[in-house]
């Protein structure tokens, strides 16, 4: 795992530097805290920072040039079939230098141009100089498991791993794209490939960009297919992720350094951690994190029981508020963008734990999104199941027997009035309408109420004949899962220059899981059907049938306890007031209703303060 960073200036010609490359990697030095590189010719420079895990030997440096030197590459990821890709270009002639998967990618475009992309099962984000054709190609992999940012100015374009080594090379202070703040409260995270921050993008998942001859061709080589095939039977899929996810895990044990597993107890992380027994591995180590703060937030004794049942070197950890808080402003700064996720901090502590035993460690990260793991994709589904009832059966006798049931009946009666498109708009939303209230007039006038669902409703058009829980999984897949979730996952993790890899989404299985039937995707309210039949199995039955937890925080009592004080600091300041974006006055309503218990507000108050800290670390 690494960091790369590159400029290629194909408008004007103008010369890169190597203090521009090294500016641009020193920001990202936590992510390959191994070696450095720096390649220049011209108009064009690449730069690398390395965290050795296959062949860590000098002979792995990058940029790699081929051996006719025509080729530069700079690539963060891993591709888990260099093996097997290695061995066909050898007996089609090829001589390798190294053992590594680098290597492999340079022999693979030299042949296939940008369709070597296809050849590739893994997480990548990399870019090729053609000195042959004075061309570049970057790529990143087809779900977004490794980050990639794009700026573009007068001179042309730079390419970095994360946006504040953009920001070095862009030479001026981060100013903040004022109409993504709706998105950002209305989400938790932006979308799509815009960021919060004013002239640099994402490089979307599953696409690459090349520039030849000054023209620049954008084009997305992969998508979730969806196929219209019969159904094979329960056992059929069953038997196929029992056998893809098994796959994907040998294949995520290749290393040349120590690796372990993130292991919170329940049915994702757990199942990596049988298969990898299954497979032979032997002092496995596993690692869990745990607030102290009751049942509700403490998974630890799911973790322990497979750590006893599978015979791992297991390590805990139990988190504490001062942690929690303390790491904050640093949380924004690895991030580089705002991503109001209060299980962020929750990932460092582990990933830090993990790091002083292990380089590498494997993460049940896109089994929800896969296989249909959510709560609320139930909840949707029968709403869905709802509407289907005569208008005037629903309207006039089973509505008002409803609403007598209480708050979260009342609202799921009034989702059901809204078609699919309206009522998810991800995982991670919340009341659009109390969001609202915190506007200042410039801001909301600024904002449309249309904006969040104008930004989504591309990724809705595109499965409009699939069955409403798919359509919500695509949607998780094309936004939460690549800008939050993997975001996370990879800053976090990263931070502490530890590898993450994650079996669920290897691309065959999510190719698979994508054509699962609906009526195998949620079985008698059971979310993960498949998948939970699949590891039965191999699973203690605690496991497979216990609820999701996720990384649980006690955020709300957090919020009126021991950051209490520092959310006040944070939002009820004169310069959070002088930006402009909110009404000071009902920030403080907010704040004064969470504090005695009238309302949970601590979503809101979260994304608020990472939005703060992040215009202090970046944007002041």
């Amino acid at each position: 795992m690494c960091a790369i960073a590159g400029v290629f200036r194909f408008k004007s010609g103008r010369p890169v530097t190597r203090d521009e490359i090294l500016s641009m990697c020193s920001v990202m030095a936590h992510r390959g805290p191994d070696d450095e590189g720096v390649f220049l010719d011209g108009a064009v420079g690449l730069g690398h920072r390395r965290l050795s895990v296959i062949d860590p030997s000098p002979r792995g440096h990058q940029p790699m040039l081929d051996a006719s030197e025509d080729l530069v590459i700079s690539f963060n990821g891993e591709v888990y079939n260099h093996v097997e890709l290695r061995r066909s270009l050898a007996e089609d002639g090829v001589r390798f230098r190294s053992d590594t998967d680098t290597e492999v990618i340079l022999e693979l475009y030299r042949r296939h141009g940008a369709d070597c992309v296809h050849h590739l099962i893994g997480m990548f984000a990399f870019a090729i100089w053609d000195r042959r054709d004075r061309s570049i190609l970057i790529v990143r992999d087809r779900l977004g498991i490794k980050p990639l940012y794009i700026a573009e100015n007068a001179d042309g374009i730079a390419v970095a791993s994360e946006a504040k080594a953009l920001l070095e090379i862009l030479g001026r202070p981060c100013q903040v794209d004022r109409p993504m703040l709706d998105l950002y409260m209305s989400l938790g995270y932006t979308p799509a490939s815009a960021t919060l921050i004013s002239g640099i993008a994402r490089l979307e998942p599953g696409h690459y960009l090349q520039i030849r001859n000054g023209s620049t061709h954008l084009v997305r080589y992969w998508d979730i297919p969806y196929r219209r095939e019969q159904n094979r039977g329960a056992r059929h899929y069953q038997e196929r992720v029992e056998e893809l996810l098994r796959e994907a895990v040998r294949l995520r044990l290749r290393s040349d350094v120590p690796l372990g597993v993130l292991l919170s107890g329940g049915i994702d992380s757990s199942a990596i951690v049988a298969l990898m027994r299954s497979l032979g591995v032997c002092d496995l180590k596993t690692f869990s994190v745990a607030w102290d703060a009751g049942d509700e937030y403490d998974e630890s004794r799911f973790a322990r029981l497979v750590a006893e049942r599978f015979d791992t070197d297991h390590q805990q950890h139990f988190i504490t508020s001062d942690e929690y808080l303390g790491f904050l402003p640093r949380y924004v700064h690895y991030m580089d963008e705002p991503v109001a996720d209060p299980a962020a901090p929750t990932l460092h502590q582990i990933a830090r734990v993990a790091r002083q035993s292990v380089t590498v460690a494997l993460s049940g990260e896109g089994s929800d999104e896969a296989f249909t793991g959510y709560p609320i994709y139930f909840y949707m589904k029968a709403i869905e199941q709802y509407r289907r009832l005569p208008g005037s059966l629903r309207q006039r006798g089973l509505a008002p027997l409803l609403r007598l049931l209480g708050d979260k009946a009342r609202r799921y009666v009034a989702l059901s009035e809204l078609p699919i498109e309206r009522r998810y708009l991800g995982v991670s939303f919340y009341d659009l309408a109390f969001k609202r209230s915190l506007y200042s007039r410039e801001l909301a006038e600024a904002c449309s109420p249309e904006g969040v669902y104008e930004a989504l409703a591309p990724y809705y058009a595109e499965t409009t004949e699939q069955p409403v829980e798919a359509r919500m999984q695509h949607l998780d897949f094309k936004t939460w899962l690549p800008n939050d979730l993997l975001a996370k996952a990879d800053r976090m993790s990263m931070a502490c220059s530890l590898e993450l890899r994650v079996p669920f989404l290897d691309h065959r299985l999510v190719e698979l899981a994508a054509n699962i039937p609906s009526r195998h995707r949620i079985v008698r309210g059971q979310t993960k059907h498949t998948l939970k039949k699949a590891m039965q199995s191999i699973l203690p039955k605690e496991i497979v049938h216990r609820p999701k937890m996720g990384f649980p925080t006690p955020l709300p009592a957090l919020l009126r306890g021991p950051m209490r004080d520092h959310a006040r600091d944070l939002l009820d300041a004169d310069r959070l007031e002088k930006r402009g974006y909110f009404d000071r006055r009902r920030i403080r309503t907010m704040l004064d209703q969470h504090e005695t218990g009238a309302y949970d507000h601590h979503r809101a108050i979260w994304q608020l303060m990472v939005l703060e800290e992040w215009h202090r670390c970046f944007a002041d």
